[in-house]
């Protein structure tokens, strides 16, 4: 697990401020969220704090916003619910979007194999009823 970890680290660095880079993307993501909200950087470097992420300054959302920082996941989730939208764009956010319409096609399938299910329960017990209304009926040679 330490050598993914590592890893994961070293490709973050090695694409830190690359225009394209998730972690630019999710800097970009981060600055219109708080530009959108209103809020100055000093202002989002406070409610972080609040939300435990104390070592949280102004410095700290400019060079988040500019793509130079690593975010922890516990920072990303925190920005997330203040913000919104943070993964959009992203290699996370795509490949999450995928797999969310994935999960849906499945439901979906699943939801239509119940149904088919039912729907063949339901003929059955109508061919059923047929069947017993068929010789409840009296024979037309017996009036």
């Amino acid at each position: 697990m330490a050598d993914f970890r590592t890893q994961a680290a070293q490709e973050r660095k090695a694409t830190r401020g690359q225009p394209d880079s998730d972690a630019a993307i999710l800097g970009r993501n981060i600055k219109a969220g708080r530009e959108r909200l209103g809020m100055s950087q000093t202002a989002l470097a406070e409610w972080m704090a609040a939300k435990g992420h104390s070592a949280w300054r102004q410095t700290t959302v400019s060079r988040s916003e500019r793509g130079d920082r690593v975010l922890t996941a516990g920072e990303v989730f925190a920005l997330e619910e203040l913000l919104g939208g943070l993964w959009l764009g992203t290699t996370w956010g795509r490949e999450m979007k995928t797999l969310g319409g994935r999960l849906i096609l499945t439901a979906v399938e699943q939801q239509m194999a119940r149904v088919e299910g039912e729907l063949a329960e339901l003929r059955r017990v109508w061919n059923r009823a047929k069947k017993a209304l068929r010789e409840r009926e009296p024979d037309d040679g017996e009036h």
